[in-house]
C-alpha cells in the first residue's frame, strides 16, 4: 500500500562459531565488542535491569531468572507458572503464546514486585496480568495476585505485548488485535490497544474515558515500550502487516489509525479517518517490514555516537537499528543497521541497556519454525537462544582505594573478548600532566596494585585493552589524595565500595559475592549498633529511614565502610 523504502547504512562484521558470537564492530571512534554471556535459552522475551545490578529476565515457557552479566550465571526465581498456555512444544515454539513482558516495580527495594504477562487458556485462550512478590531470602517471586485476566487472546497470532511503569506509577502495556481486524477501533475490547492500570489492577481516575483501561486505540500488535531518560515522552514499535512496520510516539487518548491507516495519513481514505478520529501518526514506517521488537533508549557517553537514541531489535531482518533522535526527541533524523542478516545474531526480541553504557539483546530463534519465517540454514543455532553484550572495548567502572597510605588497589571491569592484556598508566599531581605507563599486565586481570604511592601526593590512574593490532579507549581516569590517615573502607584484603556515597536513600555495595548471603550491620559515628541486614544474591538496600549523619557499615562482620546518610 505504501511506498516507502528506508535506505540504511549496514556495518558487516566478521563471522563466528555457531558455539560462540564474538564480532567487533567500529562505531566512530570507538570499538564495540559483542559476545555471547549465556547461551542455550528457551526463547527469552524481555530483559529488565534490575536494581542488583543483574539483567532479569523471561523465557516464553513460563521462567523468571536473574542473570548476572559479569559471571553468566543464572538464578532461577520463578521455574514455572501452573496456568501457562503454550501450543507447541520444544525445540521450536509457535511464538504466539507463553510468557511474554515483565515489569518491575521502580521502587523495587520497598516494594519488591514483579508484573508477569502471559497467555492462558480458561476454555478460551486469554492473557493474564499477574503481581509477584520477590522474596529475597529465597530468591524466588511468591504470592501471584492476578491484576487482569480478561484480555481475549487467539490460537493463530498477535497475543504478545509490551509492559513499562508510568513515571505517575501506572502500568502502561500493548495487547495485540488477535488478527481480528474489528477490535483496534472498538473501544469495548482490550485488544489492539495500550492499557493504563494502576498497580493494583484498578482503572485510574485520569484515563481518557471514565471506567476503561485504554490509553490509546488503534494498534495492530506493538512490541516494545520504553520511555525517554526524563520520562516525559513513551515509544512504541509495532509490527504492520506486510508493509508500515511504525515507530511511535505514544500519547494519551490518540487514535493509531489501525486497520484503516497503515503508517503515514497519505492516502485520501487516510486522511479523512485520521482528520475525524485524532490520529498521531508514527515518527517513522518501515515497508518492506522490519518486524521491529524490543527497544530501549541509549543516553550514554560509553557509545558516543548511540547517544540520544533508540535502540532496536527486528526479527524478520534480524539486525540491530540505532535510531537517533533530535534533540527534542520527537524525530528521528538517522537509522543505522548493524549486524547484517547474513553474519548476525539472528531474530531479536529485546534490547536492555545497562547504567554503565552495556548494551544487552536477546535472540529469538527457536520460535521460527522454518515455515512461517523462512530461517536462513543453521537457524536456529546449536546454542540458540542467547543474551549477548554489545559494549565499548575500554575497561570499565574504574575504581582505587588504598589498603596502606604506600598502595593503591585499582579495580576495572573487562568488556574485550580478544585482549592480549591491560596497559596501566599513572599522572601525579594533575589529570592533565604526563601519564606514564606504569603496568602491562596479561588477559583477565581486572586489578593491579601500585606499591609505589607516595603519602599526600595527588596520583590518577586509566587502564587500556590492547591485542597485537588494537588498544582500547581508556578507561575513566580516577584518583586518590594518599595521605597517612588511611579510609577503613577496604581491611583484610577485601575491596568494597559504596555508591551513592553521600546518600540519600539506597545505597548498593560493589564487591559483593552475588552467589552468597552477606550479613551487613550498621553502626553510626559513636560506634553504637543501629541495624541489621542479610542479603540474598542483591547488594542493594535501603537506609532511608536512618538518621542524617556518618555511620560505618561492616559486611560479615570483616570489613568496616564508611558513608554519610543525607
Amino acid at each position: 500500500m505504501k511506498s516507502i523504502i528506508t535506505v540504511v547504512f549496514c556495518v558487516f562484521i566478521q563471522a563466528y562459531s555457531a558455539l560462540d558470537l564474538s564480532a567487533q564492530i567500529q562505531v566512530g571512534q570507538t570499538k564495540i565488542d559483542t559476545i555471547s554471556i549465556v547461551r542455550n535459552l528457551f526463547i527469552p522475551w524481555d530483559m529488565s535491569w534490575g536494581p542488583d545490578n543483574f539483567i532479569w529476565f523471561t523465557e516464553i515457557n513460563g521462567k523468571v531468572s536473574r542473570l548476572n552479566p559479569e559471571t553468566g550465571q543464572i538464578s532461577v526465581i520463578l521455574a514455572s507458572i501452573p496456568d501457562l498456555w503454550k501450543t507447541v512444544p520444544a525445540p521450536t515454539e509457535n511464538m504466539t503464546t507463553g510468557l511474554f513482558s515483565m515489569a518491575l516495580h521502580p521502587d523495587f527495594v520497598t516494594s519488591p514486585e514483579v508484573f508477569l504477562y502471559y497467555t492462558h487458556h480458561p476454555g478460551t485462550p486469554k492473557v493474564k496480568i499477574v503481581k509477584y512478590t520477590y522474596n529475597q531470602a529465597q530468591n524466588q517471586l511468591i504470592n501471584p495476585v492476578v491484576l487482569m485476566d480478561n484480555i481475549q487472546a487467539t490460537t493463530v497470532y498477535h497475543n504478545s505485548g509490551r509492559m513499562v511503569i508510568s513515571p505517575d506509577r501506572k502500568l502502561i502495556f500493548s495487547t495485540g488485535d488477535r488478527t481480528d481486524n474489528t477490535t483496534p477501533q472498538n473501544m469495548a475490547s482490550l485488544n489492539g490497544k495500550i492499557l493504563r492500570m494502576n498497580l493494583d489492577g484498578t482503572i485510574p481516575s485520569d484515563n481518557p474515558t471514565a471506567g476503561s483501561y485504554v490509553w490509546s486505540l488503534g494498534h495492530r500488535h506493538a512490541q516494545g515500550l520504553v520511555y525517554s531518560p526524563d520520562k516525559t515522552i513513551l515509544y512504541s514499535s509495532e509490527h504492520g502487516p506486510s508493509n508500515d512496520d511504525e515507530l511511535n510516539i505514544i500519547e494519551r487518548g490518540r487514535n493509531y489509525g489501525w486497520p484503516t491507516v497503515q503508517g503515514f495519513c497519505n492516502t485520501p481514505a487516510e486522511v479523512t479517518f485520521c482528520t475525524a478520529n485524532n490520529v498521531r501518526e508514527p515518527l517513522k514506517a518501515w515497508t518492506p517490514t522490519i518486524a521491529c521488537s524490543g527497544v530501549d533508549f541509549y543516553n550514554s557517553d560509553m557509545i558516543p555516537d548511540w547517544k540520544n537514541s533508540l535502540l532496536l531489535g527486528t526479527l524478520k531482518e534480524r539486525d540491530f537499528r540505532v535510531l537517533k533522535l533530535s534533540t527534542n526527541g520527537l524525530s528521528i533524523t538517522t537509522e543505522t543497521t548493524y549486524y547484517d542478516y547474513a553474519q548476525g545474531m539472528g531474530r531479536l526480541r529485546d534490547v536492555c541497556v545497562s547504567p554503565d553504557g552495556d548494551i544487552y539483546v536477546c535472540t529469538s530463534n527457536r520460535d521460527d519454525n522454518g515455515i512461517l519465517f523462512n530461517p536462513p540454514p543453521g537457524i536456529p543455532r546449536v546454542d540458540d537462544d542467547r543474551i549477548v553484550r554489545i559494549a565499548n572495548i575500554a575497561p570499565r567502572a574504574l575504581s582505587v582505594s588504598q589498603t596502606v597510605a604506600t598502595e593503591a588497589v585499582l579495580n576495572w571491569k573487562d568488556r574485550w573478548s580478544k585482549e592480549t592484556g591491560f596497559k596501566v598508566y599513572r599522572a601525579t599531581g594533575a589529570a592533565t600532566n604526563t601519564f606514564d605507563l606504569i603496568a602491562t599486565l596479561p588477559a583477565n586481570t581486572v586489578s593491579y596494585t601500585d606499591l609505589a604511592v607516595v603519602v599526600s601526593q595527588k596520583n590518577f590512574y586509566k587502564v587500556q585493552t590492547f591485542d597485537a593490532t588494537t588498544s582500547s579507549e581508556f578507561s575513566n581516569i580516577i584518583d586518590i589524595n594518599a595521605s597517612p590517615t588511611l579510609s577503613l573502607d577496604n581491611l583484610n584484603g577485601k575491596s568494597y565500595k559504596i555508591f551513592p556515597n553521600p546518600t540519600n536513600s539506597m545505597i548498593s555495595i560493589e564487591g559483593l559475592s552475588p552467589d552468597t548471603s552477606n550479613i551487613i550491620k550498621i553502626y553510626n559515628a559513636a560506634g553504637a549498633f543501629v541495624q541489621e541486614k542479610m542479603l540474598t544474591n542483591m547488594n542493594t538496600f535501603d537506609v532511608s529511614a536512618l538518621a542524617k549523619g556518618l555511620y560505618y557499615l561492616t559486611v560479615n562482620n570483616s570489613v568496616k565502610i564508611k558513608f554519610i546518610k543525607m
